[in-house]
C-alpha cells in the first residue's frame, strides 16, 4: 500500500467518524442527586409527586426537560430535615449529601453552591 492510499483510507475514517459522530445525540441531561454519607435520605421536590429515596453511598439522576418542584427538602430516613433550598430541580442540578452530613446543590458550571434556606 502506497503512502498516498494509506493518507487517503486515514481521512476516509476520519471523515466518517466525523459524521457519524454529528448523527448519534448526546444522552440528555438530568439532574444528579447524590448521597455520599453512610445513611439513607429522602429528597422530596415542593409542589411536586416526585420523592428520591437515596440509599447510603448511593446516587440517581433525575431525568427530565423541565424543572422539578419550587423548592428541595433533603430529609433524614426519620423525617429530620437535613437542608431546605429555593428552585427545584433541572437538568443542571447537582445535589450532594457530603460525608460530614452538609448538603449542597449548584448548578453545572457554576462554582457556588445555592444557599440552604431558614428552617
Amino acid at each position: 500500500m502506497t503512502v498516498r492510499h494509506r493518507l487517503a483510507a486515514v481521512l476516509g475514517a476520519v471523515a466518517l467518524v466525523a459524521t457519524l459522530a454529528g448523527c448519534i445525540d448526546h444522552p440528555p441531561d438530568a439532574a444528579e442527586l447524590t448521597n455520599e454519607s453512610d445513611q439513607p435520605v429522602v429528597v422530596t421536590f415542593e409542589g411536586s409527586d416526585e420523592v428520591v429515596e437515596l440509599p447510603a453511598r448511593e446516587g440517581r439522576s433525575l431525568p427530565g426537560d423541565e424543572c422539578v418542584g419550587t423548592g428541595i427538602v433533603v430529609s433524614a430516613q426519620d423525617g429530620t430535615v437535613l437542608a431546605s433550598f429555593d428552585g427545584g430541580a433541572c437538568t443542571t442540578t447537582i445535589l450532594t449529601v457530603h460525608d460530614d452530613g452538609e448538603v449542597t446543590v449548584h448548578d453545572r458550571g457554576q462554582d457556588s453552591a445555592r444557599p440552604t434556606r431558614d428552617g
